[in-house]
């Protein structure tokens, strides 16, 4: 899919203290591109870890390379984004707590990152349906005091877990509730380009060669 193309960021380096504890905040700055038509995309604050939640997780200009979609044997579509490698994909920041002199935010670099979204197509009452189920796969590396710092003890000791599935639920938020029509409007044009008729359809399968079969 050459003509896709997704950047993710919510951080500034300019610092805005009216913002409160978001204070390196950039709202709407993210978006997701299809053949020339550009969509806003909400990415939400920053992440929340660390004691009383101090720690303020920020995403820093992450684009990606490549989109692919195939189909999986079943019922299954799955596009996969494959993220650039570049710097510190995460940016922490500490916020008015006594440890961050001490223990300042670490920061995260994503490394041959996968963003995978399988789309779990059905039927129901003669129409096209989905669920939306994402997956993160990277190679993570950490720097910061939770790496080598007496401090290290206040370190939530999965935060590469909480980060990945933070990323995980806020995507599928989106995928099955705000972008779901234009999802369902862009899988509806293919089945009206194939002349199928959902009236006398009730199920769709893919084999093993990826080949999309409806059956009534």
């Amino acid at each position: 899919m050459e003509q896709a193309s997704l950047r993710l960021n919510n951080f500034t380096p300019d610092k805005n203290e009216a913002l409160g504890e978001y204070e390196f905040y950039l709202e709407n700055d993210s978006n997701l591109e299809l053949f020339g038509n550009v969509s806003p995309i909400n990415i939400g604050t920053p992440i929340e870890t660390g004691p009383n939640e101090m720690y303020k997780m920020y995403v820093n200009d992450w684009g990606s390379r490549d989109f692919s979609a195939r189909g999986i044997q079943g019922n299954t579509i799955r596009l996969e984004i494959l993220m650039e490698d570049a710097g510190y994909e995460i940016i922490g920041k500490c916020h008015d707590n006594f440890l961050c002199g001490f223990s300042p935010a670490p920061s995260f670099n994503f490394l041959n990152t996968a963003i995978r979204i399988d789309l779990n197509l059905n039927i129901q009452n003669n129409e096209l349906d989905f669920h939306g189920v994402s997956k993160i796969i990277a190679d993570i590396q950490e720097t910061g005091p939770c790496t080598n710092n007496v401090f290290a003890m206040f370190c939530p000791s999965n935060k590469t877990s909480i980060l990945k599935t933070n990323f995980e639920t806020r995507i599928n938020r989106q995928i099955n509730g705000r972008y779901r029509n234009q999802i369902l409007d862009f899988f509806n044009m293919i089945i009206e380009l194939k002349g199928i008729d959902l009236n006398i359809i009730n199920s769709i399968y893919i084999d093993s060669d990826e080949n999309i079969m409806f059956f009534n």
